[in-house]
């Protein structure tokens, strides 16, 4: 019986020595701190940031073909006119051709007139040629009836007059298709002229609008790649420029948010304007924005977000919340207030949110998360929606 109450005693004092073993662990791992956010499902405007100034309004004009630069008559700073000169492509093979398309049409043009005034003359012979024949039959029939004229001399007359109907309806046939035929090779050559002129008027870079010249990137004998700069005058322009990448993005009428760097920030919303194409030897986009009120006039410099899509109904967190580790992105996330990694797929991105998927939109989600995070360890969070 002593023995007995002696194992008993052994097992809850061994008991009581794990117990106190495990608070003290638990007490020494104390949680830590952080700030969480629970992911959201929402419509995410996937934006791209670029740079910009207010500057002078300017137009970059290229050639629309390509070709061999024959003249440039600009430098930088001249003043023009509208409608002058700035430069030329090599145009002479294209003037050979037009003047020897101007000739094959005139003599196509010639020739269609002459073949359809021969064919209307053959026709008019034929018609006169067959109203004679009608009415010799008419005179035949009359004189058969009378017992002047033979079945056969009326039958001739017959044969007479189906043949000149013939040949008649023949040859109004080839009045048409040969009057068709020419048409086509004539508006072939119409064509082919107007198509010369294009290229000849696209060879010449004439000024727009009166303004100053700011830049010539072309040169004399080398292959068209180049530009001119023209600034122009009138109300200042909002430009921003853009990664090569992020400008492929750009179009037209997309909304806009100017952040001007003032204190306070001035924020104001417009569109893009127009996407210019990208310069040689440069590597951004410039996009022109439409003119708006309230431009600070104590800065000019801004920074702009683009809308370029929109993602229905995407699960969002804040940026700062993934984390990229070895090629693999994740986020950290409270789970039974432990610190657990859950890998993410960024869909979609702006500077302060992404869009991602692999997670469930509510879960808790680290905003913040320390460097030195590990897996399982114990967390203490303020949940803070609005702070991301």
């Amino acid at each position: 019986m002593k023995r007995r109450w002696l194992s008993s005693l052994l097992l809850v004092l061994g008991l009581t020595a794990v117990l106190v073993a495990a608070l003290a662990y638990l007490m020494l791992e104390s949680p830590r701190t952080v700030y969480v956010v629970r992911a959201e499902t929402k419509d995410f405007p996937r934006e791209v940031v670029g740079f910009g100034r207010v500057g002078p309004r300017r137009e970059l004009l290229t050639f629309k073909r390509s070709g061999i630069v024959a003249e440039v008559r600009v430098r930088p700073g001249d003043r023009v006119a509208a409608g002058e000169l700035l430069a030329r492509l090599d145009d002479a093979g294209l003037r050979e051709r037009l003047e020897s398309v101007r000739r094959r049409l005139e003599l196509a043009r010639l020739d269609a007139r002459q073949s359809r005034e021969r064919l209307r003359q053959q026709i008019a012979a034929l018609e006169a040629d067959l109203e004679r024949a009608r009415r010799d039959l008419r005179v035949k029939e009359s004189l058969q009836k009378a017992g002047a004229a033979s079945a056969a001399e009326v039958e001739r007359a017959r044969r007479r007059v189906a043949l000149l109907e013939s040949r008649l309806s023949a040859l109004k046939r080839s009045l048409a298709t040969d009057a068709e035929v020419r048409q086509a090779r004539i508006k072939a050559l119409e064509a082919e002229l107007a198509g010369i002129q294009e290229a000849l008027a696209e060879s010449r870079l004439v000024a727009p609008a009166a303004g100053t010249v700011e830049a010539v990137t072309l040169v004399e004998g080398r292959p068209a790649r180049g530009s001119v700069v023209l600034r122009l005058p009138g109300s200042p322009v909002l430009e921003a420029r853009f990664s090569v990448a992020d400008g492929s993005l750009l179009r037209p009428h997309q909304p806009a948010r100017l952040v001007f760097e003032t204190w306070p920030p001035v924020t104001l919303e417009t569109e893009v304007e127009r996407v210019l194409p990208v310069a040689p030897g440069t590597d951004w986009v410039t996009a022109q924005f439409a003119a708006v009120a309230g431009v600070p006039e104590v800065s000019t410099e801004f920074t702009a977000r683009v809308t370029v899509e929109v993602l229905p109904r995407a699960v969002v967190v804040p940026r700062l919340a993934v984390v990229e580790e070895e090629g693999e992105r994740f986020v950290w996330v409270a789970h039974l207030r432990r610190a657990r990694r859950v890998y993410v797929r960024v869909i979609a991105e702006n500077p302060e949110e992404v869009a991602v998927t692999g997670l469930r939109a509510g879960t808790l989600v680290l905003s913040r998360p320390p460097s030195d995070l590990k897996e399982g360890e114990r967390l203490r969070f303020i949940e803070d929606p609005g702070d991301g």
